[in-house]
């Protein structure tokens, strides 16, 4: 492992530890130093010259960047990694370990998950035997449950890419859209909790692209309300054909001018969009999903990532790096 590789994972336990303090400032010091050190030119730091000078990396960082170019170690990483606390497995018979099980099913917060307590609910087995307690959402949540909890392969969202690409050209035409699959796939992670599949299109709407990919039995539910259909964005659980393995995928429909926030918001990271919108905030701007605006609320001009992140001043940070 480079230097620089295991100054960043130093820093990252950092971060984690301040999250679990809840120390925000802190945690967000840690991340924006760790995005910058990413996009940094070596694999191996040997003067702290290479790094006094990069954004978000202040005297503090800069002291324990210092501190392991010395001596190997940062001695305030070795303290607070006995207190970084490992999350606990939702599981056993107490009311707090059940209440936290089901809040690990789709639409279940402490609201309901502590009505389903009251109700003498006391596993998901029980659950099941009563869908007059649950809503849509929760009924499919439950039913597809185990699956939902399995991190999807980055091969596996490939192949899945490809596939969903190959029949819409073939139904819509090639020229006709454009989709991007986002998240912690677009990031680069050798995994994904769920799929975020961001399209734009003239030619087709949301609902044409639900339907169709209904039809071809790759979405399998739909985990929106029932009753409301939106025409931004579908929550559903879908597989490739054929397979056993069911996820969570959203497809969010931008139009042209929303792509480039849309492709910001959706990729993230949290720590990188929250680095953006609070730039923009002290420049006198809004950044959403939707793009950058001014105080009067008008969007400013800028539709592609690189083109936003620039009007703010900020330098450009590929999605793997952030």
């Amino acid at each position: 492992m480079s230097n620089k590789q295991d100054i960043i994972n130093n820093l990252n336990i950092l971060a984690i530890y301040y999250k679990q303090e809840r120390d925000g400032i802190r945690r967000m010091a840690y991340e924006n130093a760790i995005r910058s050190l990413n996009i940094l030119d070596t694999d191996n730091i040997t003067s702290i010259k290479q790094v006094k000078d990069l954004k978000g990396i202040g005297k503090n960082i800069t002291a324990k960047i210092q501190e392991y170019l010395e001596t190997g170690q940062i001695r305030k990483v070795e303290e607070v990694k006995p207190l970084i606390k490992t999350p606990k497995k939702p599981e056993g018979t107490s009311k707090e370990g059940i209440i936290a099980l089901f809040k690990t099913i789709p639409g279940v917060g402490d609201a309901w998950a502590e009505k389903f307590w009251n109700e003498g609910i006391k596993s998901l087995n029980e659950l099941k035997k009563r869908p007059d307690l649950m809503t849509h959402q929760q009924i499919i949540g439950l039913k597809y449950y185990d699956d939902l909890q399995k991190r999807i392969p980055r091969d596996y969202i490939y192949i899945f890419e490809l596939m969903c690409r190959h029949l819409l050209n073939v139904e819509f035409g090639r020229d006709s859209y454009t989709m991007v699959i986002a998240g912690s796939y677009r990031r680069g992670l050798l995994d994904s909790g769920d799929i975020d599949m961001l399209i734009t299109s003239k030619v087709f709407t949301l609902r044409q692209v639900t339907d169709f990919f209904t039809r071809k039995n790759i979405i399998v539910a739909n985990l929106g309300t029932e009753g409301k259909e939106s025409k931004e964005k579908f929550m559903g659980i879908a597989h490739c054909p054929g397979g056993d393995f069911f996820f969570h995928m959203d497809i969010v429909m931008l139009p042209q001018e929303e792509w480039g926030a849309g492709l910001l918001w959706f990729t993230g990271s949290k720590g990188f969009n929250v680095q953006l919108r609070y730039t923009a905030k002290k420049k006198g701007y809004t950044l959403n999903q939707h793009g950058l605006f001014s105080k009067s609320g008008t969007q400013i001009p800028v539709f592609t990532e690189k083109e936003i992140v620039s009007y703010l001043g900020e330098p450009w940070i590929p999605p793997e790096k952030r």
